[in-house]
């Protein structure tokens, strides 16, 4: 790879800062600026150093082993959130190319090595300041709910007490009707049925929280469904702020006359509760999530990476500092193999973006093949890892 394309960005749907702003952290480093402003929030240099540093540890990994990941590699010990969300925004934007060549074994073959990469980063105990754990979380989740997966239940709690802890806090109601959701989904229908029930009767205003009971139990208990939708439009009144009041008047119209289906046990703790027009219940957040969803009491606050040393940061700094500006829209043409027996694509280059990423190698030419060169053979990898070794 010539050196004078070695720096460039991974803009990471995941994260929280952009190529711009990576580009804005090594001349921090270089003016030795002590801050930067971005999205209402301070960066402070040993963020911005920290921040480069896994931006190019990515690369470096991704353009040593390609999106045929192996998770148990040495190089992925030690690694940062950051770097492994990097690396597996690599491997999400090599998927959705492989998909949109009609590659769909290799695309799932690529975006199942993404997904264990974003396991890992959930349940590590660290907190980056980069990396919006909420989205990854948010991923997860609904992956998990897809695929009928139990373990999207840890993953929702883990968001809860992430978003609780560093972002807003502000939708709690509806992050916990998204723990019924996922009991319903995996037909822990009781369980929906006293999360829901336990949620009505703390804020019984809450209008989002009838739409979800409709929507969820429209299928198999439409009559319970129907009750949700008529007390949630009861709620509103002529006060549609949240502008579902016509979403609701559907349901009342769709499932008028039908019948439920075999009832969980505690249905009747759900209608009355539906019944009682209360006014909302006070209560502490810890004390709501424990008692609405239990799930969320095990969940560890994840803590503030540790910071490199001095003498680390001292060379991160001169290591910095000796890096090229990246040119902007800078792209390189990749290959990108899919797993075997498939053949190998032809050499495919992503566009660069704010949630693209621009991955790969410069073409080679001549009869003399360089070792550090993509090997012709199409693999994606360096020559001398490949026939060359």
């Amino acid at each position: 790879m010539p050196e004078q394309t070695k720096y460039h960005h991974v803009a990471s749907g995941y994260a929280r800062v952009d190529a711009s702003l990576i580009d804005h952290c090594v001349e921090a480093v270089r003016d030795a600026n002590e801050a930067i402003e971005a999205d209402d929030r301070v960066f402070t240099a040993v963020d911005m150093i920290i921040t480069a540093r896994a931006v190019l540890e990515a690369e470096r990994i991704f353009e040593t082993v390609g999106p045929d990941l192996d998770l148990d590699l040495p190089e992925l010990e030690g690694v940062g959130d950051w770097t492994l969300t990097c690396v597996a925004t690599m491997l999400g934007e090599v998927s959705a190319a492989l998909v949109k060549r009609g590659q769909t074994s290799a695309a799932n073959h690529v975006r199942t090595r993404e997904f264990a990469l974003l396991r890992r980063v959930a349940k590590s105990p660290w907190c980056s300041p980069m990396v919006s754990y909420n989205e990854v979380f948010r991923v997860l989740v609904d992956d998990c709910e897809r695929r009928r997966d139990p373990e999207g239940l840890i993953f929702q709690a883990g968001y809860i007490v992430s978003d609780q802890n560093y972002q807003s806090g502000s939708n709690l109601l509806g992050s916990l009707s998204r723990v019924g959701w996922l009991h319903h989904s995996l037909g822990h229908r009781e369980r929906a049925m006293d999360i829901f029930t336990k949620l009505v009767g703390y804020d019984p205003t809450h209008v989002w929280t009838y739409n979800s009971l409709a929507i969820m139990f429209a299928r198999d208990l439409p009559e319970v469904a129907l009750a949700a939708a008529k007390r949630g439009l009861e709620v509103i009144g002529n006060d549609d702020n949240e502008r579902i009041a016509n979403q609701l008047r559907r349901f009342v119209v769709e499932l008028d006359g039908k019948k439920d289906g075999p009832r969980p046990a505690n249905t009747n703790a759900l209608l009355a509760a539906l019944r009682v027009t209360a006014e909302h219940r006070p209560m502490t957040t810890k004390k709501l999530m424990k008692f609405v969803s239990p799930e969320t009491a095990g969940v560890a606050k994840k803590l503030r990476e540790p910071l490199p040393s001095a003498p680390e940061l001292r060379q991160l700094r001169e290591d910095l500092r000796s890096l090229p500006r990246s040119a902007p829209g800078f792209v390189r043409p990749s290959p990108v193999t899919p797993p075997k027996p498939l053949p190998p694509p032809a050499p495919l280059a992503l566009a660069a973006g704010p949630t693209a990423l621009a991955v790969a190698r410069s073409s080679t030419s001549g009869s003399k093949i360089g070792r550090n060169e993509a090997c012709p053979c199409g693999t994606g990898k360096k020559y001398k890892r490949c026939c060359g070794g």
